[in-house]
């Protein structure tokens, strides 16, 4: 099992990515990493970044992605 992470702009531009392999328990929580984005996070653009995170499985059908951002201060669309 392992993960591939990414930061990107609201607008999909990717700042960095990667991968980790992993071993987890179900049902449990793993630490996966510790990241440190302050190089490409900033007072200006804080609010249009996301980290994405998918977690993979040998011989399973790709995952649904989890998109982490605080939604009360981020500059999503409205999708109307």
């Amino acid at each position: 099992m392992f993960v591939r992470w990414r930061l990107e702009t609201l607008d999909g531009k990717p700042l960095q990515k990667g991968e980790r392999t992993l071993r987890a328990l179900a049902l449990s929580d793993t630490l996966v990493g510790s990241y440190d984005f302050s190089a490409q996070v900033s007072a200006e653009n804080q609010r249009n970044v996301v980290f994405i995170a998918e977690l993979w499985q040998a011989n399973s059908p790709p995952p649904a992605s989890r998109r982490l951002s605080p939604t009360n201060i981020s500059n999503c669309a409205n999708p109307a």
